[in-house]
């Protein structure tokens, strides 16, 4: 079924028809409209074989559309989200990271900020302020105590 037809039709359809047709999806939307539709099934065990399917089929979910599914899927189906948007080019903003903040556990909040550590995204003294107390003291010592130092040499950072 492609992506268009099923957009269309599925307010129409049952739980049970909802599903077969997920299964049979051979194109998919974008991450807003399958956010529509997640929003219209309110089911998160079928929204959840929607986003697996979505990602089978390649859908770009940038960090800004993956926090629109909150109490849409699972927590555990965020962070899957999360990890597939990374594993797929994704760039995360401190901002982004910001907006997960009670979404995700801790462990991701830190693994994000690992990322654009990993990735050499720059971040400016705000976004660590931001930051603090958000992302977890270890990752951010590890990560980006000799930037508080060269921002701040003043103050003893002991993160």
């Amino acid at each position: 079924m492609e992506w268009d037809d099923f957009y269309e039709r599925a307010e129409n359809w049952s739980k049970s028809t909802l599903s077969q047709r997920i299964s049979s999806l051979k194109t998919i939307g974008e991450a807003w409209e399958i956010s529509d539709i997640a929003e219209l099934i309110k089911d998160q065990e079928l929204n959840a074989k929607l986003i697996k399917k979505a990602m089978s089929l390649g859908a770009k979910f940038p960090f800004e559309d993956i926090v629109s599914f909150e109490g849409l899927v699972s927590k555990e189906t965020i962070c899957q989200m999360i990890d597939y948007a990374l594993n797929h080019g994704e760039s995360i903003s401190t901002d982004e990271i910001l907006g997960f903040e009670g979404i995700v556990d801790q462990d991701t909040l830190d693994m994000l900020l690992h990322s654009m550590v990993n990735r050499k995204i720059s971040l400016n003294a705000d976004d660590l302020l931001d930051l603090d107390g958000v992302v977890s003291k270890s990752v951010m010592g590890s990560g980006c105590s000799g930037f508080y130092t060269a921002i701040f040499p003043e103050k003893t950072w002991r993160i």
